[in-house]
């Protein structure tokens, strides 16, 4: 689906949308004053009611205007600036991203060779470390196995920030030549290593859900929700596990008679 840039917020919005969904605006509206605007500030020509239309040609103002040079103009130079601005940011995540990602994978590797290697991975059981609670993160290889994931994740977010600022350099470059330039969105890998980083970790993926829930943009949000999400499903799997060998325990040894000695007399 074709995107466009909402002309009062910037928000990214589908081109059949009538109404901004952040800020509310009519985009016809919002095109035609910008539209207006720009020619007052330019000192062009007013708009003439005989070639002004509304509907699906709303903003063509005179002749000559047409809704691709609008476009051009005005929110494809929006987008430009705004991923501009964002660039540095982007830069440093994704250097950051890449540098946690190479550490906790090299710790993790090598806490994984301490443990045995592959061969402790494989020996590792579910029935296992579900007995054991709480008290499996004590066990080397399972912990040397999540370090492992975590590096992983970090690596994952760092190579889709990298493709964020490579797709953000080429589409201000085409907003620059004119061109049309593509929607610069999360990647995909980003949205891997954040999942995953949530449910292994999953107080580090609630508390970036919830600064992501919080932002401005759209799809930012819905990461963050599901990020949550997984972070919560993490949570429950293992406190579900833990209460149920507490409760398991408790009922053992509830069921569990202390045995009396019986002393034989004889009358």
């Amino acid at each position: 689906m074709s995107s466009e840039i909402c002309p009062k917020c910037g928000a990214i919005i589908a081109a059949t949308d009538t109404h901004c969904m952040e800020c509310g605006a009519d985009i016809a509206k919002a095109r035609r004053e910008m539209v207006e605007r720009e020619k007052r500030e330019r000192g062009g020509p007013k708009i003439d009611p005989r070639t002004h239309v509304s509907g699906a040609r709303a903003g063509l103002s005179v002749q000559g205007e047409t809704s691709e040079k609008v476009r051009l103009t005005t929110f494809d130079k929006q987008l430009a600036e705004k991923l501009g601005r964002e660039r540095a940011a982007v830069i440093v995540t994704a250097v950051l991203g890449l540098i946690i990602g190479i550490v906790i994978l090299l710790i993790g590797l090598g806490a994984l060779k301490s443990a045995g290697g592959l061969a402790a991975v494989r020996d590792l059981s579910y029935r296992g470390l579900r007995e054991q609670g709480m008290g499996a993160f004590g066990d080397v290889a399972l912990t040397a196995s999540i370090l492992v994931l975590l590096g992983v994740a970090g690596l994952l977010c760092g190579v889709g920030q990298s493709i964020r600022v490579i797709t953000a350099t080429q589409a201000i470059a085409a907003v620059r030549r004119g061109e049309r330039p593509l929607v610069v969105a999360i990647s995909n890998c980003t949205k891997a290593g954040l999942l995953l980083a949530s449910l292994l970790a999953p107080p580090l993926g609630l508390v970036l859900g919830i600064i992501f829930k919080l932002g401005q943009d759209e799809e930012t949000r819905r990461l963050g929700g599901s990020m949550i999400l997984a972070a919560i499903i993490a949570i429950v799997f293992v406190g579900g596990h833990v209460l149920w060998n507490l409760l398991s325990g408790f009922t053992g040894s509830a069921g569990t008679e202390p045995s009396t000695p019986i002393n034989a007399t004889s009358s």
